[in-house]
């Protein structure tokens, strides 16, 4: 079993996600996805997962912002350790403060998130109000693939 920490603003206090046994919790009825819960009192909108690992790493990669943490989390697995989660198709101001705060002006970003009408809107919003301060790309995935989880290294590797 693994479990999953986030470090929340201003507090020293740590919150898992853990994944649990089979039928406990399945977001959209399950199909396949990965379950897991997170604590009642988590506000993800003041959380941008693996900002503290991204910001370390000193690469010509640009900066990958992906929807949950277990997109970055498989990034991370195929070798591209530059990306961040949101927890959610929507980036909140304390979220876009963070970004500002602790990125450099001169990096370059790279919305991944999923293909879907929902996510379309959120990236082409996120990407205008990110691109004030930073290079900002949108990138859509090579079909038939719909979100991180389905992508190879290979097609990682061509996106960035």
């Amino acid at each position: 079993m693994f479990v999953y920490y986030f470090t929340l603003p201003g507090s020293q206090f740590l919150v898992g996600a853990l994944p649990l046994p089979d039928g406990a919790y399945q977001p959209n009825g399950g199909h396949g996805r990965i379950r897991y819960k997170l604590p009642a009192d988590f506000d993800r909108s003041q959380v941008l997962y693996n900002l503290d690992y991204a910001r370390q790493e000193f690469t010509a990669k640009p900066l990958v912002i992906v929807e949950w943490f277990f997109d970055a989390i498989q990034l991370r697995q195929n070798n591209y350790h530059h990306a961040i989660a949101l927890m959610g198709r929507t980036m909140s101001m304390a979220q876009e403060q963070l970004l500002c705060n602790h990125i450099s002006i001169s990096s370059r970003i790279l919305i991944m998130l999923n293909e879907n009408k929902q996510s379309s809107a959120a990236k082409e919003a996120i990407c205008r109000r990110l691109s004030r301060f930073f290079y900002t790309k949108v990138c859509t995935f090579p079909p038939p693939k719909t979100r991180v989880g389905e992508l190879t290294p290979e097609d990682i590797k061509n996106m960035s």
